[in-house]
């Protein structure tokens, strides 16, 4: 029984059913009335980390109370838990809170190239208002730039050739000023 000096088993046993019964509270917080009233969070990997480490203290509280009353199966439970908690706590523990945080969403350098994306354009001719003269939206096939300082803006639309010249893959484009844009027809 004197395995254990740094409090005894009795010791362990509280200590560990108290930490159960903690982990055990903050998992089911997501599920109760005080969700309302404090900012939980809605990270499935912390709700895993606390049912886990709860699991994990309730074995080890059952272990400490029967090698307390002289089962020698107690102190399997107990070693076996007591492995599992210094092996894996640590990458557990990364991968809970830690590996969202080291993990690049996008990329932080900036001026570096990304994907352009021609969101809520349309491929059908479309008129200016006052104007008469038809101009067609800018499709898939083209991209638009602009470029601004902060006396004027200039914008760049950029056109693929037609596959009848010989050099397909260049692109040609051409600037407008502001002035001359409602008025600019693109074909």
């Amino acid at each position: 029984m004197t395995l254990f000096s740094h409090g005894g088993l009795m010791f362990w046993f509280i200590t560990c059913l108290i930490f159960s019964i903690i982990y055990l509270i903050c998992f089911s917080l997501r599920w109760t009335p005080c969700r309302r009233r404090m900012p939980l969070t809605s990270k499935r990997s912390f709700y895993v980390y606390t049912l886990v480490l709860s699991v994990l203290n309730l074995i080890q509280s059952i272990g400490s109370l029967l090698y307390r009353l002289d089962v020698a199966e107690g102190l399997c439970a107990i070693d076996v838990t007591t492995y599992l908690y210094f092996t894996l706590f640590t990458p557990f523990v990364y991968w809970t809170f830690l590996s969202s945080f080291f993990t690049p969403q996008t990329s932080s350098v900036m001026f570096s190239y990304k994907l352009q994306t021609d969101d809520g354009l349309m491929d059908e001719p479309m008129e200016p208002h006052g104007s008469s003269v038809p101009r067609l939206a800018i499709s898939h096939g083209m991209s638009s730039n602009s470029i601004g300082t902060t006396d004027s803006a200039d914008f760049i639309f950029q056109q693929r050739p037609n596959d009848s010249e010989s050099h397909s893959n260049l692109v040609a484009s051409s600037s407008f000023s502001p002035e001359e844009m409602p008025t600019s027809v693109i074909s």
